[in-house]
């Protein structure tokens, strides 16, 4: 067995990158370091703005940028391995939260009959996260090379 020795940078472009496949286990491990990142740069950039102010808040911009880069990359190859194209995203995570936008004034409406529509809107964005979830992180990958890349493992 060989170990493999990288760098930083080599570390930091492979989360960004979308090209490739990435299995179950990957994925989970990926987006777990995804989520820790993101977890760590707004912590840092809340104790940046408590201590510089408003010009600390400058730390949150390039944490923001990167969290979305390296978790859109993880979900795009993910849906590589399923034999999917990354442009699903749109639909897969897109739909749903445009959804929950337009279901967040109906709820609040003092109309009964709004407020119900808003909470069924609200109730199907839950069922669609769901199946992303299902399709994206539990569904098991091709087993054999597809139009994306060489199976993944």
């Amino acid at each position: 067995m060989e170990l493999r020795q990288e760098g930083l940078g080599a570390r930091l472009e492979r989360f960004l990158d979308f090209e490739g496949r990435l299995t179950r286990l990957g994925f989970w491990r990926a987006w777990l370091a995804v989520q820790v990142f993101g977890v760590v740069g707004w912590a840092l950039s809340i104790m940046a703005t408590i201590a510089g102010g408003p010009l600390g808040a400058l730390v949150l911009a390039p944490t923001v940028v990167f969290y979305a880069m390296a978790l859109a990359a993880c979900l795009v190859r993910r849906l590589h391995d399923r034999s999917r194209s990354g442009w699903r995203l749109i639909p897969l995570i897109g739909g749903p939260a445009l959804a929950r936008v337009a279901a967040a004034p109906l709820q609040d409406s003092h109309s009964p009959a709004l407020a119900s529509i808003g909470g069924v809107v609200a109730f199907l964005a839950l069922v669609a996260n769901l199946w992303a979830l299902i399709e994206i992180g539990m569904q098991e990958g091709a087993p054999a090379e597809n139009a994306f890349a060489a199976a993944a493992g």
